[in-house]
């Protein structure tokens, strides 16, 4: 599905745009622009409800498009107070600016410091203090939605499911769906689920008969091809060896979420998109020859298995032209995905604020200003990518690998980063902030670019490096923004 759809979608003048899912800006009118014009849409997952995300799925096709569904694999981690209580103390200068009491218990603890926490309870925090569940993770919700909606794309973020999903939250699946999942879908990625070394493209060379195990046919199986994102040569590797369709290369100017999965938070990938992919293009070549001479040379005279398939490689970060889209080609990319400039597009979904912050932003930052980006960890737990504003600058991407090695500071002197919690429930210490600080009105005699600076202090922008040339500026539609990237009519 996933090759066809390339070259049904593209070609050697004119590659395929896959839209990035994007779960601050995606959505359904985003991705039907994008596919009317031509482009391969995607909708976040992590960012809808199942049933949002139901709809979604079935209102693309009912335009005559096929959309690929992108998950986050995180692991949901175990939710700590201390770890709140942590955050919610560093916090504290910022909460007292805004005007929030911090009289609660948790911002005076009776432990002395380096000792554990005290017992604490939730009744211990402020009352303007709300915990949340963040960005939805691929679970037994979502694994049903891929059978019910017999979805034929799928990717993720974070790498690829480590577990398989549970049925406790949510309706059991029938034991003949299960078991024709398990025999498409899952074995793609059988290694990760149950320590198999069957990977997808093992899945391809095997009859429907030989894995059914109840004796029906395959007729009810359907073909998923599988993406992931990759952020260095050795994650590009790693999602090879476990078969997937199609990699994702995120070089450092992307946007948004770091997708790294084999060291989730250091060292941070300085490799820009271009120089990965040359580098992991090179890699797959090597491991792809090797693999197909070693099944060619046992391979029987009367066999009639299918000839291996190349996983395609996606350029993802600092794409924002058509010549962006042809140096990602000439460097050994079948296709690109672009999400920042797509960002000021009349269908997508940002906020308001984003949306002023984008359309003042060369009043803002300086009409010579190149990339008013930076990475922080501190809206969610995880490096991320987005215009740099106070949150940027009150938790700046520390390499923490640097500091372990060099001590408690770097060689720059740069104190060590705060103890953010883990992804996704950082955003809990913001959005008290965000509630007051985003609704206060403008100021007297205070002009339009001071009000959207002070506005969107805290808010998440996430956007590549890119965005002043791409986005600053008038919205335009989805439809000019492919039309540019594919050079059709300019």
């Amino acid at each position: 599905m996933l090759r066809s759809l390339v070259t049904n979608r593209g070609g050697a003048h004119a590659p395929s745009i896959f839209l990035a899912p994007m779960a601050n800006a995606g959505g359904v009118k985003l991705a039907l622009a994008v596919a009317a014009a031509g482009g391969i849409a995607s909708l976040p997952g992590a960012a809808m409800s199942t049933e949002d995300l139901r709809a979604g799925i079935r209102a693309v096709r009912a335009a005559g498009h096929e959309p690929i569904v992108n998950f986050f694999a995180h692991t949901v981690p175990v939710r700590r107070l201390e770890d709140d209580a942590k955050w919610l103390r560093f916090l504290r200068p910022t909460y007292e600016a805004v005007g929030l009491a911090c009289d609660a218990r948790v911002f005076t603890p009776s432990s002395q410091e380096g000792d554990e926490e005290g017992e604490l309870a939730i009744k211990d925090f402020p009352h303007w203090f709300t915990q949340t569940a963040g960005r939805n993770p691929f679970d037994a919700a979502s694994l049903q939605l891929v059978v019910e909606e017999q979805l034929s794309l799928v990717s993720f973020h974070f790498g690829l499911p480590r577990a398989l999903p549970t049925t406790s939250s949510s309706p059991s699946l029938p034991a003949q769906t299960l078991a024709d999942v398990r025999s498409t879908f899952w074995k793609s990625i059988a290694h990760f689920f149950w320590s198999s070394a069957i990977s997808l493209r093992d899945e391809n060379r095997i009859s429907g008969d030989s894995d059914n195990t109840n004796g029906n046919k395959d007729h009810h199986l359907h073909r998923i091809s599988v993406l992931s994102t990759a952020t260095t040569p050795e994650e590009c590797l790693h999602l090879y060896a476990a078969g997937v369709d199609g990699i994702i290369l995120q070089g450092a100017e992307a946007g948004g979420h770091r997708g790294n999965f084999l060291d989730p938070l250091t060292p941070l990938n300085h490799l820009s998109t271009l120089e990965l992919v040359k580098l992991s293009r090179g890699i797959i070549e090597e491991h792809f020859s090797h693999e197909r001479l070693h099944t060619k040379t046992n391979a029987k005279s009367d066999d009639n298995t299918p000839a291996l398939s190349r996983p395609l490689i996606i350029a993802a970060g600092g794409i924002a032209t058509h010549s962006d889209v042809r140096a990602a080609i000439a460097a050994g990319a079948d296709a690109v995905q672009v999400g920042t400039a797509f960002l000021n597009c009349e269908e997508s979904s940002i906020p308001v604020l984003f949306r002023k912050r984008l359309v003042h932003g060369a009043s803002i930052v300086g009409e010579n200003v190149v990339d008013p980006t930076a990475v922080t960890t501190g809206f969610t737990g995880r490096p991320a990518r987005g215009i740099a504003n106070v949150v940027a600058a009150l938790v700046p991407f520390v390499d923490q690998q640097q500091v372990s090695v060099e001590g408690e500071e770097g060689s720059s002197g740069a104190p060590p980063p705060p103890q953010v919690p883990p992804f996704p429930t950082a955003v809990d210490g913001w959005n008290p902030i965000r509630k007051i600080v985003e609704a206060q009105p403008q100021q007297h005699n205070q002009g339009v670019v001071d009000a959207v600076v002070d506005a969107d202090a805290y808010t998440s922008m996430f956007c590549g490096t890119k965005v002043a040339s791409s986005c600053f500026g008038v919205p335009r539609t989805a439809q000019s923004v492919v039309k540019m990237l594919r050079a059709e009519g300019v």
